[in-house]
């Protein structure tokens, strides 16, 4: 398998179509697994961090209901509802720059919960930046992967967020290995950020080994403040995608909010250029498509087994 150098993977922006075709035939054949996750927002908005992307914060003046942590019988219920439509992995997100006091004790007791209730998916959590004791914590409790994206570039960051650094961040990844937990770490594309920022976060991806990197494609959500971006164009998209796979040969790609932008390009992001993974359901504060219709998407595209 030919090890891709950063200049390699930053060629492929330029590839044309019969370049680009070549590339992705010289990629891992698609070996039909196909990984279905979901997730559940279990704690809304009110959040202190100023990511200029999202709609959940405080300073976003946004119009989103919040609400605080749902029940261990509301993550259950949601989780059994996927389970049912074969998704594999279920992830409890939250709000706020990390777990806030009293967060922890009824985080464990969610994940206790889907454990205990056996014939689940595999427990998910998205907490924002923990510790490596909070994080073991968790683990214990019968978690499998922790999902704490990277979002861009460590070169871009300052452009989206200024209450936290990008090195937080990736700290909470490597505490996250080190506890034995898996990780589910990508990135949010199309905020202004280059080619070569994308290839950056792709490279630092590959050193971390994620086990799943999703792939979130901006569209503007209530209350965001990023301004004057045009959305990413099909073909930008394609070759996002074909780079990572690239990049990260082992990793599951998994394609995540936004696909929409894909339009009717989203048939061949799925089958040929590498992605293996596909978030169904909504997402945090939009619709995505239901389980049933993805199912069958999936089914006509050959990618349930």
């Amino acid at each position: 398998m030919k090890s891709w150098s950063r200049q390699d993977l930053e060629s492929i922006e330029c590839m044309d179509e019969h370049e680009l075709a070549g590339l992705v035939a010289s990629l891992p054949a698609h070996d039909g697994a196909f990984e279905r996750c979901a997730i559940i927002n279990a704690r809304c908005g009110r959040c202190t961090e100023d990511c200029r992307f999202c709609g959940q914060s405080v300073l976003s003046g946004s119009l989103v209901a919040g609400w605080d942590l749902v029940s261990a019988e509301e993550v259950s219920a949601a989780a059994r509802d996927a389970r049912a439509w074969g998704v594999e992995y279920f992830g409890i997100v939250i709000s706020g720059r990390g777990p806030e006091e009293g967060d922890v004790p009824r985080l464990v007791e969610m994940i206790r919960a889907m454990v205990s209730a056996g014939d689940m998916p595999r427990p998910c959590l998205s907490p924002g930046i923990c510790s490596r004791d909070t994080l073991r914590l968790f683990r214990e409790a019968g978690l499998v992967r922790l999902h704490h994206n990277l979002e861009t570039s460590e070169n871009f960051f300052h452009n989206i967020c200024s209450t936290h650094s990008w090195q937080e961040r990736y700290e909470t990844l490597l505490a996250a290995r080190e506890v034995g937990l898996e990780i589910c770490c990508g990135g949010l594309f199309g905020l202004g950020e280059s080619f070569r920022d994308r290839v950056d976060l792709a490279v630092t991806l590959a050193k971390l080994s994620p086990e799943s990197v999703p792939v979130n494609l901006y569209t503007p959500v209530p209350g965001a403040r990023m301004e004057g971006l045009t959305p990413l164009t099909s073909r930008e998209i394609l070759r996002i995608l074909v780079m990572l796979r690239a990049a990260l040969p082992g990793s599951m790609i998994r394609l995540c909010g936004g696909r929409a932008l894909l339009g009717d390009s989203l048939p061949a992001a799925l089958t040929d250029v590498g992605v293996n993974g596909l978030m169904t359901g909504n997402y945090l504060l939009t619709r995505g498509s239901t389980y049933e219709s993805d199912v069958e998407m999936l089914a006509r595209l050959g990618l349930l087994v």
